[in-house]
Formats: structure tokens, sequence, C-alpha cells
């Protein structure tokens, strides 16, 4: 698992991934992890990459900041292997330059209790959502915040699957 972090004190107010390293003189792409868990303090972000992401496992938020998708002025697609967790805090679609961001989850996705998963209220862009397992909100999914600050959520897949959770939003 590679963590991502800030603290009260520790941490810059903003971070954005890195989408490469130095390595013995090399530059290597980062666009690729196992498990990722990103994990803001209150008042602080962690923004993903400019860049196509690939999490082959699960993508964790947790912390009580917002982590956000990408907010450069192209769209970019996070693809998560497993489950998409938001365990606390808020994962944010940014609507940043009017660009539509999208994200692909090939298992569940879990929205924990007091956790978000949101449209940003600013910016207008359509992003894309596609879901091939079940979505369990027991938060707030908020994917229609205004007319044009939306989320399209698509379930794939073969089998019927199932929207469930006790969560206080569930907005497409």
């Amino acid at each position: 698992d590679v963590e991502y972090y800030s603290s009260a004190t520790t941490g810059i107010s903003s971070f954005t991934l890195p989408v490469s390293y130095l390595m013995a003189g090399n530059v290597v792409p980062l666009l690729n992890y196992n498990n990722l868990i990103l994990s803001p303090a209150e008042s602080k972000d962690i923004t993903l990459p400019d860049g196509p992401l690939n999490v082959s496992g699960d993508l964790r938020i947790t912390g009580s900041g917002i982590s956000r998708l990408n907010t450069s002025s192209s769209t970019r697609t996070v693809t998560v292997g497993s489950g998409l967790d938001i365990l606390s805090g808020t994962l944010r679609f940014m609507n940043s330059l009017n660009t539509p961001q999208d994200i692909v989850v090939l298992g569940d996705v879990t929205v924990g209790s007091p956790a978000t998963f949101d449209v940003s209220t600013t910016g207008t862009a359509a992003n894309t959502m596609t879901i091939h397992g079940n979505l369990i909100n027991n938060g707030v999914f908020n994917m229609r915040t205004g007319l044009s600050q939306v989320c399209n959520v698509t379930f794939a897949g073969g089998v019927n699957r199932q929207i469930a959770g006790s969560g206080s939003v569930t907005s497409f």
C-alpha cells in the first residue's frame, strides 16, 4: 500500500500526487499503484495526478480533508481494479477549467459514514463514472450538485447491481 497523507501540523495545505520520480538519473513514470490511500487532514487537500492513474487494487479515501480528482485542463481517467472506498472525508470531482474527469471502478463503490463523494458546486463539466460492482452509500453520494455540475454514472457488467445503504443523500 502507498499512502499520501497530511496532518494538522504536517504537510502543505494542497498536494498533488507526482507523475514521476527520479531513480539513478532516470525519470520513471508513477501512474500505477497496487493499493492507494489518500488521507488529507481537515482544511487540506490531496489531488490525483495530472495523468491517467491505474490502481490495480483498492483506492481508499480517509482523513477529514478533500481528496480531489484531477484539476488539469485535460480529461484524465482513474481506473480502480477493485474497490473504491470513501471511508471518511470527501472525494470530489472538481470541474476545474470546465474539464470532465472519468473514473472506472471494476468493483464496488462504498461511501462510509460520515464520508462524502460528490461533484464541486463550481465549474461546469459532465464527469463520468462506470461502476462494475455495487454502490453502497452510508454517507453522502451526490453526483448532481447543479444543472451543469454532474457526474454521469453507468453500471456495467452482465449481472444486476445493487444500490444500497442508509446514506442521507444518494443523487444521480
